[in-house]
């Protein structure tokens, strides 16, 4: 078994590029913190995006490959994004409307007052196209979601469907902003529960959330398949 993970973080690009959304000074050490301690655990784990490098093509392009280079039937995959997330209303053919969640990745084109479509962006339209890649390559395997981000839960669709392989470790529910001081308090509380066996992080996390009174409560999911195993076991 081998474990791959992806991750992308968005934080100075906001302000820089008056994107409209605030600068989320905290994500480049949160994301470099996480990188290590993976590579510590023996994941393979390529350098993460950061800012201008965290576009929707290089992440989608980055989780395809890391699918095609599973060569197990029981590899693990992650994908960890931290930075701002939105929704959008979308009416379908018969007028009925529905929110579509999305990562604000990297766009030159994003600027306060016009926002150039979500092509440019990460959609739950987009991630659920990964999650049902790496199912159908890696049928007993386990993917783990790690989204610090508004509405985070909004970017799994089906979650019932994938109950037993997709983890899914999130900061808020779809419709909820995610709180932040000079770091995000999800995270926080997560860098302190990723050692613990999954099955005890959820509990762990909203725990130390509550102490720290953060507004938001984390929607944390664990397959039923890996309930027993650490991030690095």
């Amino acid at each position: 078994m081998q474990k791959l993970a992806v991750l992308a973080a968005l934080g100075d690009y906001y302000l820089d590029n008056l994107t409209g959304y605030s600068r989320l000074k905290f994500t480049l050490q949160n994301v470099n913190d996480f990188f290590a301690e993976l590579q510590s655990g023996g994941w393979k784990t390529a350098p993460p995006f950061y800012d201008a490098s965290a576009t929707k093509t290089n992440i989608i392009t980055k989780l395809n490959e890391a699918i095609d280079n599973c060569s197990n039937p029981d590899d693990w995959l992650l994908f960890y994004f931290t930075g701002h997330a939105s929704r959008q209303m979308q009416l379908d053919n018969n007028g009925n409307g529905k929110y579509l969640t999305y990562c604000v990745t990297y766009s030159n084109m994003l600027k306060q007052g016009y926002s150039p479509g979500l092509d440019e962006f990460l959609t739950e339209e987009d991630y659920n196209q990964i999650i049902q890649n790496f199912h159908q390559k890696v049928p007993q395997g386990h993917l783990i979601t790690v989204l610090d981000c508004c509405h985070a839960f909004g970017m799994v669709e089906n979650f019932a469907d994938q109950a037993e392989y997709h983890s899914v470790i999130a900061a808020c529910s779809d419709g909820y902003t995610a709180a932040y001081s000079r770091n995000s308090l999800f995270f926080t509380a997560f860098k302190r529960s990723w050692h613990l066996p999954l099955s005890q992080v959820a509990s762990r996390t909203r725990s130390i959330m509550i102490q720290m009174q953060a507004p938001n409560n984390a929607r944390i999911q664990i397959a039923s398949n890996f309930k027993n195993q650490t991030l690095n076991s």
